[in-house]
């Protein structure tokens, strides 16, 4: 990953008795140039070896990334950001819900 991009992609589903609505977000991470110090580092903090792409954007890994185009809740794994969207396909209304809970 070291000086490059890459996309990530993470889906929803809203499920109901009798539908289901399903949307798809991506964002692009770019890294900076990593030396084989910073790699060295960062394996040895244990971080990365339970994350499905080998760094936690929102922890130590952070250190490593230039930028996020898109939304960063995405690369942790759940775009709330879309959230409105999936209960607007089911006639629901996701901001009344919120003010009712």
């Amino acid at each position: 990953l070291s000086g490059r991009s890459h996309l990530v992609h993470t889906a929803l589903a809203l499920v109901t008795d009798t539908t289901a609505h399903e949307v798809i977000d991506s964002a692009r991470v770019q890294f900076l140039d990593l030396t084989d110090e910073m790699i060295r580092w960062y394996v040895a903090t244990g971080e990365p070896m339970d994350k499905a792409g080998g760094y936690a954007v929102q922890g130590l890994g952070g250190l490593l990334v230039a930028g996020v185009e898109g939304s960063p809740h995405t690369v942790v794994g759940l775009p709330v950001h879309r959230l409105p969207e999936l209960y607007a396909a089911h006639n629901l209304d996701f901001w009344q819900r919120l003010a009712n809970s």
